[in-house]
């Protein structure tokens, strides 16, 4: 479904990228680890086009969208949850829905599908009048997600939703991610450091460092994480 081929990219003068190469399948949820500053968001960011790529290709469905702008990719069905899974913390739940459904002209069917994410995730239905700057972590992950889900996105694209998280609700938010995946049946390309936890849910996994990738696991078992770290440190 989505491939980046050699993609060079990074901001201004400085790049970051350089050469990445990766393909995620249609409804696989695929893993991107590595180091600290190995330029893992700025994949993201940069086949989202909030990042420019100065060299490769990005294709989805055999299309291709190099530097396509953020709010055509959003409309054509891919949505990018940055870091932490801001929420407007000024704005209540249910206002915070409905930016997610800004491309919706309908307002019907915008209310079906919030509705919709309401009824999948009852723990965010019942503070749907609340502020979300009074919601836990975990409460405004799980908005962050039902936001990016409302437009019924083809492909998601999640930037380390773990972070800041206490650890008891990592596990419960990468099951979360897992059920996303398994209900809309959407593809997924998942930027994680807690790479135990993210080694759970996905399908094949690679590691980034200074730009390029330096591995790919196409089967994830008991000795994958031990192989990962021993490449993290080389």
């Amino acid at each position: 479904m989505l491939e980046l081929s050699e993609v060079v990219a990074g901001y201004g003068k400085k790049k970051v990228l350089h050469g990445v190469s990766l393909r995620v399948g249609d409804s696989e949820i695929v893993g991107l680890v590595g180091p600290n500053g190995s330029g893992k968001s700025t994949v993201l960011k940069s086949l989202f086009g909030l990042v420019r790529i100065d060299g490769g290709t990005v294709r989805l469905n055999n299309a291709d969208i190099t530097n396509r702008k953020p709010a055509r990719n959003t409309a054509e069905g891919i949505c990018y949850i940055p870091q932490g899974s801001k929420t407007f913390t000024k704005l209540t739940v249910q206002e915070n829905l409905e930016l997610g459904g800004l491309f919706i002209r309908d307002s019907a069917k915008l209310n079906q599908r919030i509705a919709k994410m309401y009824d999948l995730f009852p723990q965010i239905a019942k503070y749907r009048n609340e502020v979300t700057r009074k919601l836990s972590g975990g409460e405004r992950q799980m908005v962050g997600f039902c936001r990016g889900l409302v437009m019924e996105p083809k492909l998601m694209l999640l930037d380390e939703p773990s972070i800041g998280l206490a650890p008891a609700l990592i596990s419960q938010t990468m099951k979360s991610i897992l059920d996303i995946r398994n209900h809309f049946r959407v593809t997924i390309l998942i930027v994680e450091q807690n790479v135990r936890a993210v080694l759970t849910i996905v399908n094949r996994v690679y590691l980034l460092s200074v730009g390029k990738i330096l591995h790919e696991e196409d089967a994830i078992d008991p000795s994958t994480e031990g192989r990962l770290r021993e490449l993290f440190l080389k």
